[in-house]
C-alpha cells in the first residue's frame, strides 16, 4: 500500500486492480461515536443501496450495506476520500460479507452532492483519530 501517493481528483483504485464502480446519489454523515458517513447508490443487489462507513471503537472501520445481514467490523483496509470520489478497499471477508464482486469500490460524483463537504470533515476526523482513512 502506498499511502503517500496522491490520487487525482477522480478515483484511482490504487490498491487492487479490479474495481466495482458506482455513482453516488446521496451522502449523509454525522459525528456520533467516532463518526459515520453513508453513501447512497444503485446496485444490482438493491436499487436504493447504501454503504455505511462507521468508525468503530477499535480504530477499525465497520461497514454495513442496506441491511445488517450485509455487514462486518474491521471491514475496510483503506478509505480514500477525494474531491469527487470515495474509494473503499475491502478485506476478503468484507467482500464476501457485503456481497460485492470486487475488493475495491469506487463511488464517483461526490463533488455534485452538497452534503459531501460535511462527509469530508467526518472522514478527516476519522483520519486524525487513527482510522485507515486518507483525504486526498
Amino acid at each position: 500500500m502506498n499511502w503517500n501517493a496522491r490520487a487525482p481528483a477522480s478515483c484511482s483504485a490504487a490498491i487492487v486492480d479490479r474495481v466495482e464502480r458506482y455513482v453516488l446519489e446521496e451522502v449523509m454523515s454525522g459525528a456520533d461515536g467516532g463518526g459515520w458517513v453513508t453513501l447512497g447508490f444503485r446496485s444490482g443487489l438493491e436499487p436504493n443501496d447504501v454503504l455505511h462507513i462507521v468508525a468503530s471503537g477499535s480504530r477499525a472501520i465497520y461497514l454495513e450495506r442496506f441491511d445488517q445481514a450485509y455487514s462486518l467490523d474491521a471491514a475496510a483496509i483503506a478509505v480514500r476520500a477525494g474531491v469527487s470520489c470515495v474509494e473503499v478497499d475491502l478485506t476478503d471477508d468484507a467482500q464476501r460479507a457485503l456481497a460485492f464482486a470486487a475488493r475495491s469500490l469506487a463511488f464517483d460524483g461526490a463533488d455534485k452532492l452538497p452534503a459531501y463537504e460535511d462527509a469530508l470533515r467526518i472522514f478527516a476526523g476519522m483520519a486524525r483519530a487513527g482510522y485507515p482513512v486518507r483525504i486526498e
